[in-house]
Formats: structure tokens, sequence, C-alpha cells
């Protein structure tokens, strides 16, 4: 059995149809495998908004380091690098959007139109009920620049999010030649899933399957004003971001 079920898809109406009942994908991400469903997003409409998340935090000032992020009703963004104390070692660049209404209403639209099919897609998969009205809900961004970004293997509980969802906004191979996601899965071990994974595609995984950001281009310069490495758009919980935990041993 191979590791990844690749399923096409497409957005009607702001929500993602896909051409599998969901019973059988909700199955497959439970028995630990990685779907894919291609094509549910718009590249083009998923670059623009890239740029705008990244112009967003040009104009913004950076997040305190020393001030827990864990708070809801918050828009922020915040370098992380390699100096920074966590016990999820880790250097991105992260955007968290707790609090839409506040936002410019160019912006809100955007990030409303990928975060709404995605919510709908998380409870429709998981059986769970959240809006983005949650205060524990928040859309976030990571930008994992050439020249090192990377996230340590780590997992989550399972509940009760239950299932964890990724949105490219970046290409292997275009934006980024080395890194990316790896998954320990249950059946299948180590799997790689960026050559799979392209823009506009949304990755699920049993949320407690253990997961890393290789480094993303290591050998480069690292510019953190730089659009360029891998992009990814996910939701998080307030309540489990906290409880996630570095695995060690499986690479």
């Amino acid at each position: 059995m191979q590791a990844i079920e690749i399923i096409d898809a497409k957005l009607e109406n702001s929500t993602i149809h896909y051409t599998e009942e969901t019973a059988l994908v909700r199955q497959e991400i439970n028995n630990g495998r990685i779907v894919i469903l291609k094509n549910c997003f718009d590249v083009n409409m998923l670059m623009i908004l890239k740029q705008a998340i990244h112009r967003w935090g040009q104009q913004h000032a950076v997040f305190s380091k020393r001030r827990s992020a864990s708070i809801p009703n918050i828009n922020f963004h915040r370098i992380d690098d390699a100096e920074m104390r966590s016990k999820l070692p880790h250097r991105f660049h992260q955007y968290g959007f707790g609090k839409l209404d506040v936002l410019d209403e160019q912006l809100r639209l955007l990030i409303s139109s990928v975060a709404h099919p995605l919510l709908e897609l998380q409870n429709s998969m998981a059986g769970t009920d959240y809006k983005l009205s949650d205060q524990q809900v928040r859309i976030k961004f990571l930008h994992y620049p050439c020249g090192g970004g990377y996230l340590a293997n780590h997992s989550h509980p399972l509940h009760p999010q239950r299932v964890g969802l990724i949105v490219s906004l970046s290409e292997w191979q275009v934006d980024y030649l080395q890194g990316g996601n790896y998954f320990y899965t249950p059946n299948n071990g180590e799997t790689y899933t960026s050559p799979n994974h392209y823009a506009g595609d949304v990755l699920l995984f049993r949320y407690d399957i253990p997961h890393e950001i290789k480094p993303i281009d290591p050998q480069q310069q690292l510019d953190w004003n730089s659009l360029a490495g891998k992009w990814s758009l996910v939701l998080e919980l307030l309540q489990t971001h906290a409880q996630s935990n570095e695995v060690s041993g499986v690479n």
C-alpha cells in the first residue's frame, strides 16, 4: 500500500468537492495514509494572497519574541530564528490571524476565501464543528525561507482536531529545491510529500502522525525579506498548539 493517496478535487461555491466518498477518505486518513486533494484553490489567487501576507508583515511591527503568541483575537507576525528558545526547534516566519474583521477588506476577503472552505473540509473530515469566529481557531501562514527554514520532527495530540490540513502556497523545484515535508507514517515509514504537494493542493493527515520540515535550501543565503522558500497555510487550535512535542529517533 502506498503512503500517499492522490485525489482530484475542485472548489465550487466555496466548498471543496472531491471524487471519493468522504467516509472512504476519512478511513484512509485514520489508517495513517497521507491524502492530497489536488487543485483545491486557484494558484494565481494564492500567489496574490502570499504577496499580500508578505506585504502585511512588512507594514506591521514584528511581534516580540518575549511574549507568547498563543492568545486569542490577535493578528501578528514573528520571525522565529534558530536563537529563539522553544521546546520545538524551528526557523520560520509565522503570520497568525485570529481577528479577521480588523483587517482591510481586500486582505480579509483573500484569507477568508481559503479559510472558510478549509475549515468546512476540516469539520467534514474530523466530525468537528469549528467556526472562524471561535477564539481558539486561528489561520496561520508559515514561511520556511531558503537558507535553512525548518521545523523539527514533532507530533500533535490526536484530539480534538483529529485531522491536520496543509495548503501549499509554493512549488517544490520552483520556489525551493531541497527540504520540505516528511511524515513518518505507521505503515510506510518516512514519506516525502513535497514532490506531490503542489500550490493549491490540500494535504490531510492524521493529526498525531510525526512530521517535520527538513531544512529548505540550506546552502543558500538566508534572507527574511525574500518570498523564496516554502509557504504553507494551516488551521491552528490554540488549545493544542502548546501540546506539540518533539519526536526523536525516527529519521
